[in-house]
C-alpha cells in the first residue's frame, strides 16, 4: 500500500495535475479562482518541474490580477 503522503504528492504533481484540464482555457479558469499568492505558489511548483509553457500562463494570470488590483487604486494608465 502506498503511504498517503506519497499518494497526495502524486496527485498534486504539476504533470499529473495538468491531466485534469482538457484545454488551456480550462486551466486559466481554474487559475482565476486563486489569489495572487496562490498563483505564485503554483508558479513555483511548475517551475520546479520545468513546465515553462504553463509557467507563462500562470504568470499572465498573475499579471492580470495585479493590473486589476492596481487599477482599483488608480495606479495604472
Amino acid at each position: 500500500m502506498i503511504p498517503i503522503d506519497e499518494e497526495y504528492e502524486h496527485l498534486i504533481d504539476p504533470i499529473m495535475f495538468m491531466k485534469n484540464f482538457p484545454e488551456e482555457e480550462a486551466f486559466r479558469i481554474w487559475l482565476r479562482g486563486g489569489t495572487i499568492n496562490d498563483l505564485r505558489e503554483t508558479l513555483k511548483a511548475f517551475e520546479v518541474r520545468e513546465l515553462y509553457e504553463y509557467c507563462s500562463i500562470i504568470q499572465e494570470e498573475i499579471d492580470i490580477k495585479v493590473d486589476l488590483m492596481l487599477s482599483g487604486f488608480g495606479f495604472t494608465d
